[in-house]
Order: C-alpha cells, then sequence, then structure tokens
C-alpha cells in the first residue's frame, strides 16, 4: 500500500505539504525541489529514510496492509480491495479504492469472507 486514511506517503514538489495529520518531509534531491512527504504514527526516523532510498534507487515504497490497519476482521488476512486506500500491485499497477462501502473481500480462500465463499458458482 502507498496510502491508507490515516497512513501513506507521497512525493511532492511543496516543502511545506499540508493534511489534516501532521507531516514529516523529506527531501530528495539535492536541489530541495522534491520532497517525500509522510504522515501518521507508525513512521519512525529509520523507515522513512529506507522509503527515501528505496524512491532515489528507482522504485516505489510500500508498506503492508496489516501495517495500515486494512486486514481481514475474521482471519487477519489481505483484502483483495482495502477501502479508502491506494494499493500497489506485485506488477508495479496502482489501484485505488475510495471510501465508499465496497465489499471487503478477503484473499485468503479458506475465509468465510473470500468471495467465492460468498457467490454461488451456477454451472
Amino acid at each position: 500500500m502507498i496510502c491508507s486514511g490515516s497512513l501513506g506517503m507521497t512525493v511532492t514538489d511543496q516543502k511545506n505539504y499540508q493534511r489534516k495529520e501532521p507531516v514529516k518531509i523529506r527531501p530528495l534531491n539535492g536541489e530541495n525541489s522534491l520532497f517525500m512527504a509522510f504522515w501518521g504514527k507508525k513512521w519512525e526516523d529509520e523507515k522513512m529514510d529506507q522509503a527515501v532510498e528505496i524512491h532515489k534507487s528507482g522504485h516505489h515504497p510500500w508498506f503492508c496492509q496489516k501495517c495500515a490497519n486494512r486486514i481481514c476482521p475474521v482471519c487477519g488476512g489481505n483484502l483483495l480491495n482495502p477501502m479508502c486506500s491506494d494499493s500497489i500491485h506485485d506488477d508495479g499497477t496502482t489501484s485505488h479504492c475510495s471510501i465508499l462501502p465496497v465489499p471487503q473481500y478477503c484473499e485468503n480462500p479458506q475465509c468465510s469472507r473470500h468471495p467465492k465463499s460468498k457467490v454461488e458458482v451456477k454451472e
């Protein structure tokens, strides 16, 4: 994940990037024209520095659904569409799931919240 309500990070050209939550800023280049903004209580200095280095190496930093408190309430597995979140996928694509009510299906096929356990398959 790259953003989830009260926990997230983004690249910005604004040194004074603002959100409702407190924001910590780290410079990304020597000219101080590009910054990485972090918000949420879970960001420690070491983790922010790691995220900056990951970005500088050409990759997109991310954090897990568990850290963002976006996990299945039944089994603790990952959600297929974590509500109110921007997600980065294994192939590098990103997606956004709005805060609107959406089914919170679980990726775990053994879980009662997995989509196949909710949908009857008609053959």
